[in-house]
């Protein structure tokens, strides 16, 4: 899994959370979690976007702002990650999972 990492633009759990503490306005977070899991807890200020419905929302994503995704379990946020680069995206970057967010989550 280690050398999946190396080849996409990852941040650190506690990077996110000095981002999300001082600067939120240019984030765009994005949990790719079915919606169940997503209202169960997510990352502060993160938009739900499930990982099957991403392609349809591409276009919604902000383009000024930070992009940040995570997923369950670290898998599918940096396959997206490298394709929102492919489609010319800057400033994309995957969380991984969950667990490499241990501060507290927002529940819905």
């Amino acid at each position: 899994m280690s050398g999946l990492f190396k080849k996409f633009p990852v941040i650190h759990g506690s990077k996110l959370k000095e981002m999300i503490d001082n600067e939120p306005d240019t984030l765009f977070i994005i949990d790719l979690r079915s919606p169940d899991k997503y209202s169960e807890g997510h990352i502060p200020c993160a938009h739900s976007i499930p990982y099957g419905n991403f392609d349809e929302q591409l276009n919604t994503i902000p383009k000024d702002k930070t992009v940040v995704l995570y997923c369950e379990a670290g898998i599918k946020s940096p396959l997206i990650v490298q394709k929102m680069k492919n489609k010319g995206c800057s400033g994309v970057y995957s969380l991984g999972g969950l667990q490499q967010w241990p501060y507290e989550l927002t529940v819905n």
